[in-house]
């Protein structure tokens, strides 16, 4: 998204998906977590599928739009629909991932996905 609204005035940008954006190093840090639980014997049972993604849910346009305003871009995001878009493979509309059961265990709240945004593009170099 960066080098598209650097280089573009205006984009198409598909507005009927929600999904929750992920920090990879949020995601590194509960892993870590975990792993720490784990090793202590604090939990002896950490066993089977855990979600994680930053909290909150968000269209892709809105996402892009975000992005564009914190790095001062100067570029128009139309919204559009997923058929619109017309990709090749299906992508559901709501594609949140429940994070409740890796949550439990953590001792902090999940950051939300926005706190996540200025993070990660504040750490870029510019």
């Amino acid at each position: 998204m960066l080098r598209l609204g650097a280089s573009k005035h205006q984009l198409n940008i598909v507005g009927d998906q929600l999904g929750a954006p992920t920090f990879t190093l949020d995601l590194a840090n509960a892993v870590r977590e975990l792993i720490k639980i784990h090793a202590s014997g604090r939990i002896h049972d950490i066993q089977g599928t855990f979600n994680y993604a930053n909290a909150g849910e968000v269209t892709w346009d809105d996402f892009a739009r975000l992005i564009f305003k914190i790095k001062n871009l100067d570029c128009e995001v139309n919204t559009i629909t997923s058929s619109e878009y017309g990709a090749p493979a299906l992508r559901p509309e709501y594609s949140v991932l429940n994070c409740s059961k890796i949550q439990s265990l953590l001792s902090s709240p999940i950051p939300t996905w926005e706190d996540a945004l200025h993070r990660y593009l504040d750490s870029l170099l510019s």
